[in-house]
């Protein structure tokens, strides 16, 4: 006998089932021999699936059955039913089942399986279903920035516009008709009916290197971050259509794809299911010999030798920070071109129709020149001075900079393409202080060149608009006054708070939080410093003064030294906030 288990009904293809946990009793067979009891707080769960099965099932189980396990029944009445009557539903649904397959099997193998998964993947397809003037159909199955798995209808015919990426599909049913065949599929709003005479599926590979920076997350525009996506999308590649698919320049890379320092950028990287790949970090090491960037070959040994689990992760993280040191920005531009150079061998998934992509582009140069940027499209910059004193961050830390007398700005124009063909243009603004000695390479560097640390004299911030325009088909509209927002952000110029709403900040610190933190550390290091600093001196004039050690020392144990830090920290604290607040204000 079994008591507490569990009663398990398959009631479809796609594996979905109810699990009713109950107080019956059940023989050796798995038999129920006494009626079932559902605890209450399974009611609630339980009527949902009963929903769910009821939607699923509009179409192949007679309204007969699906009225005796309606939600608005008795639990213990449709449970009942169900255990009554599980053969002759379970046979319904496999009939189907059955049916369907006989149908596709007049279609490849690779057809087939992506017919008989209609209610799992059709919601890959972007746009909503429409026949073509060749009377194709396209539907996409299965998508990433590198490839695209499609099916095409033939001779399509189709009942209503739909797009399954808002609807649920419930259920679905083929039959044939001479030589063509209908598609039924039950939506939770209506059936939509597709008559078609042949399918064809069709395999494409993209251009993935110019699709993958999300402009909603400004971690995706560091220089790292953007190799580990294409990285990431390069070993989905060969886990899907294996290596040989993928060019001789994208075998090179394939060893970086486990290397954890760099996918350590890409949030879904588990580093402890990578551990120590010692081929990928071998390979990066010749990277770095070739590149002279002998400072991480004492960190690439250690993560060699470690076994420590505990540790890797620390380790991991050193080498990762270590990369955005200004002496690896060769190192990455290489990697970067590289990749990009793999990937352009393949079309651009994304076609411009909705706008004129040169006019666009004419527009923006046109107005940057007019802010005295020289330059090409997408490439900008100008060689100013810093007036007053600002407060910047970079990846590591915040400084207070002013009165600089080389202060190069750069601009890049990032182009991205949104479900297909929504344009969406993000700029990347870097501010570098060059020293005198520097000036030469004010036409070396870019906007990509401020990502990488040089203490206080590298800063970047992204500029992408926040108010969308969805008209014209959802449709995101450019808007011009980004472009000078970006200007003013390169050359480290104060914005309106009119222009701060129309832009999604990268800088989401609070400045109460800036203050606080100011003044608090400020003022316990100052205070601190200052209360030792008075210490060495009473200790310094009492032995000067011929006075005993053990008087000074019992003078320097008596003596009210917290008003000393008091009074030393606290104006000090308020004097540096008041100075970061300026700071900001003039940001």
């Amino acid at each position: 006998m079994k008591y507490f288990d569990f009663v398990k009904f398959t009631l479809y293809n796609e594996y979905w089932y109810i699990n009713c946990l109950t107080k019956g009793n059940f023989n050796d067979e798995g038999t129920i021999v006494s009626k079932f009891i559902l605890p209450k707080k399974k009611e609630k769960e339980f009527k949902n699936q009963l929903g769910n099965f009821h939607y699923n099932n509009l179409g192949i189980i007679p309204d007969e059955i699906l009225q005796k396990v309606s939600s608005s029944l008795p639990i213990e009445e449709v449970i009942d039913f169900l255990h009554n009557n599980y053969l002759e539903v379970l046979t319904l649904i496999e009939k189907t089942k059955v049916h369907n397959i006989a149908v596709i099997s007049n279609f490849s193998d690779e057809v087939s399986e992506l017919l008989m998964q209609i209610d799992r993947i059709w919601i890959c397809n972007p746009e909503p279903l429409t026949v073509n003037e060749n009377g194709e159909l396209k539907v996409v199955f299965d998508a990433s920035a590198g490839y695209q798995t499609s099916l095409v209808f033939k001779n399509a015919e189709i009942s209503q516009e739909v797009n399954f990426e808002f609807e649920d599909i419930n259920s679905y049913e083929y039959s044939k008709e001479n030589e063509f065949y209908t598609l039924d599929i039950a939506t939770s709003n209506d059936i939509v009916t597709i008559k078609f005479s042949d399918v064809e599926r069709v395999q494409e590979f993209f251009d993935y290197s110019s699709s993958l920076i999300n402009p909603t997350t400004p971690k995706d525009f560091y220089p790292w971050t953007i190799v580990a996506n294409i990285l990431n999308e390069l070993k989905l590649l060969e886990s899907k259509f294996g290596a040989e698919r993928l060019n001789n320049k994208e075998k090179v890379f394939l060893p970086l794809v486990n290397f954890a320092p760099i996918m350590f950028q890409y949030s879904l990287f588990d580093i402890a299911e990578h551990d120590r790949n010692i081929k990928s970090i071998e390979f990066f090491e010749t990277l770095v010999k070739e590149h002279n960037v002998e400072y991480l070959i004492p960190l690439l040994n250690q993560l060699k030798q470690c076994t420590d689990k505990s540790k890797l992760l620390h380790l991991t993280r050193k080498v990762s920070l270590a990369l955005f040191d200004k002496r690896c920005e060769p190192l990455w531009r290489r990697i970067y071109q590289d990749l990009k150079d793999a990937a352009s061998v393949y079309p651009l998934k994304n076609e411009i129709n909705k706008y004129d992509l040169e006019t666009e582009r004419k527009r923006i140069t046109k107005f940057l020149l007019s802010q005295d940027y020289t330059g090409k499209y997408p490439f900008f910059k100008k060689l100013t001075s810093l007036k007053g004193i600002k407060m910047l961050a970079n990846l590591t830390n915040t400084y207070f900079v002013g009165h600089e007398k080389n202060m190069a700005s750069y601009i890049f124009c990032e182009e991205s393409f949104l479900y297909d063909d929504r344009l969406f243009i993000s700029y990347l603004c870097g501010t570098i202080f060059l020293k005198p000695k520097q000036l030469d390479k004010f036409d070396q560097l870019d906007a990509y060149s401020a990502f990488f640390v040089d203490k206080g004299r590298r800063f970047t911030s992204i500029v992408r608009q926040s108010v969308y325009d969805f008209d014209d088909n959802m449709i995101v509209k450019p808007d011009i006054s980004i472009a000078l927002i970006a200007a003013k952000k390169a050359s480290v110029q104060r914005l309106t708070k009119e222009e701060n709403n129309k832009i999604m900040s990268a800088d989401n610190t609070s400045i109460l939080t800036i203050i606080i933190a100011c003044m608090v550390f400020g003022s316990f290091l100052f205070g601190l410093a200052m209360t030792i600093a008075m210490m060495v001196i009473t200790f310094i004039l009492g032995v000067t003064e011929n006075q005993s050690i053990e008087l000074i020392m019992e003078f320097i144990k008596t003596f009210p030294w917290h008003w000393v830090f008091l009074g030393s920290g606290l104006p000090f604290g308020i004097i540096l906030g008041m100075f970061t607040i300026i700071a900001r204000k003039r940001k």
